[in-house]
């Protein structure tokens, strides 16, 4: 039992740890492409293409980055309900349409950089949760394996299996 749930153990840990790769690629891509277009927002960088260069960047951030929020908000429109998932695909979505529709109109300013700093941020939270949860977890499975095999009975100083011992011992 205890081999079968150490393989378990140790199959959940490194699904864990590569899930955390996937989550902290993601994030070291969105907020590298992220910086650029804040950049130029926040410092009203204009010049020839500067929209272009904002929309072409968040793209990634926006549909790959992001496109877990979109799956879920998704998910759960279909079954007629919301979560916070819902409200990230809402706001990014709308901030990314906006801009745009911007683009085409000649909107002067554009939110481009809302979208995609929404979505870095995100993930950088999710990524702090699933490191710190992965870590007490580990924490978990390392106490799990200081249980002992055996018991000492004060009586006779045997050692008895835990497995055969009475649930009121």
């Amino acid at each position: 039992f205890r081999s079968a749930l150490g393989r378990q153990s140790e199959i959940l840990a490194q699904k864990e740890q590569e899930h955390l790769e996937k989550l902290k690629r993601k994030l070291i891509i969105s907020a590298g492409l992220s910086a650029p277009v804040f950049a130029i927002s926040m410092f009203m960088l204009v010049f020839p293409g500067s929209n272009l260069i904002q929309l072409i960047l968040t793209i990634p951030i926006v549909f790959w980055a992001g496109r877990d929020f979109f799956r879920g908000a998704w998910d759960l429109a279909k079954q007629k309900t919301a979560n916070m998932d819902t409200l990230i695909a809402i706001g990014t979505g709308s901030a990314f349409l906006y801009s745009v529709y911007g683009i085409i109109i000649g909107v002067p300013h554009l939110y481009f950089e809302t979208a995609a700093l929404i979505v870095t941020l995100i993930l950088l939270g999710k990524y702090l949760e699933d490191k710190a949860k992965g870590q007490a977890n580990e924490a978990i499975r390392k106490l799990i394996g200081l249980q002992p095999d055996r018991k000492s009975t004060r009586l006779n100083s045997s050692h008895i299996p835990l497995s055969r011992m009475p649930s009121s011992a």
